[in-house]
Parts: C-alpha cells; structure tokens; sequence
C-alpha cells in the first residue's frame, strides 16, 4: 500500500513503515529570519539579493541601475548594489514626498 502527501513518501510493509522525504525542505521561522537578517548585514548585494530583502522588486531595481538612480559598483558583468546606501536614499526619497505632500495638503 502506498500513501502519499505532500513533500513525503510513506511505504508500508508488514514490519514496517519507511518515511521519505521527497526534495522539499522545510525551513523553521528563526532560520529564515537569522538568513534575512544576515542578507541585509552586507554592504553590497546583487540585483536579485537586493530584491529578495523585499525593498524593491528586481525589475523595479535592473531599471533604476540602468538609469543610474541608485548606488552600484559593476563587478565585471554583475551588478553590486551599496545595500545601506540604498536603503538612506529611498528613505531621503520618501521623507521629500512626505514634505512636499504636507506643503501642498
């Protein structure tokens, strides 16, 4: 006999049962907070690292380094962004919006 759910094989036998694990990991929330805090310790981050922190989508981002609108190194053809630095400017960014909302408002 033959059970099956999702992410685990269980076959049964007479003696016994055996339990797979079918390529699916599951990660515990300390785990994932611990790896999200420790991406956003480095200074610079590819496009995708940077989208991963959930501050800009990658699109969004591949844009505005093609602009020149946010701060990035190029390491031969991948793209470096200064994490911290871009996290300062879009907070400036907002703070201007928010102000110039309130002068008009």
């Amino acid at each position: 006999m033959l059970i099956s759910k999702i992410g685990e094989q269980t076959t049964k036998t007479k003696s016994k049962s055996i339990t797979k694990t079918i390529g699916v990991k599951k990660q515990s929330k300390d785990y994932q907070q611990k790896r999200g805090k420790a991406m956003t310790d480095k200074t610079f981050m590819t496009i995708r690292e940077t989208a991963k922190t959930g501050i800009l989508s990658e699109h969004a981002l591949r844009i505005m380094q093609k602009q020149g609108k946010i701060p990035y190194v190029m390491c031969g053809t991948k793209c470096l962004i200064n994490y911290p630095l871009l996290v300062e400017m879009l907070t400036e960014e907002s703070k201007k919006a928010v102000n110039k909302g309130c002068e008009n408002g």
